[in-house]
């Protein structure tokens, strides 16, 4: 496991999360990682990370194949501006680089100030992809594991459902 994150492998094995490690070329988009999802079991994630004007920051994590309506989640969430956190803002909260943002990152959240949302889509899967911090690797990990893993970085990630005109927050 060449260029693991060494505290995401202690945090891991700590906390008896199991899961399975897959390197591969560098990803950047959606559509970059089609070459490499055929070799990679489960659903794979897009990880959007966002901030509003007085400084939140939420972590949105869904099915890499569906388009989230940013609009309808800021209405939803009741801000008046919401966007893309910038590459600085990525680095300076999460340490991570423009393709590489991923739940794993919340091991570093010791505060737990980071809002975090999840696509209930995802629940129904058997196993789920996602970075472990970095875009040239892919941890995959089961419903439970994921559980474990939230409950153990202190973080309540709350449920999404939505389609392209509504959105839905499950508390």
């Amino acid at each position: 496991m060449k260029n693991f994150d060494p505290a995401l492998l202690s945090f891991l094995t700590t906390h008896r999360i199991d899961f399975d490690y897959y390197e591969h070329i560098p990803v950047f988009t959606v559509e970059e990682s089609e070459q490499i999802k055929h070799d990679i079991p489960g659903t794979h994630t897009k990880n959007l990370f966002l901030t509003d004007k007085k400084g939140g920051f939420y972590l949105v994590s869904i099915a890499a194949q569906k388009r989230f309506p940013v609009n309808l989640f800021r209405k939803q969430l009741g801000t008046k501006e919401l966007s893309f956190a910038s590459a600085e803002d990525l680095y300076a909260k999460l340490h991570l680089t423009p393709g590489s943002v991923s739940l794993f990152w919340l091991i570093y959240d010791t505060s737990a100030s980071l809002h975090v949302y999840l696509d209930h889509d995802l629940r129904s899967a058997s196993h789920v992809g996602r970075h472990p911090n970095r875009n040239d690797a892919t941890i995959v990990v089961d419903h439970e594991q994921l559980k474990k893993f939230l409950q153990a970085t202190w973080h309540q990630a709350k449920q999404l459902t939505f389609t392209e005109d509504n959105i839905n927050i499950i508390k």
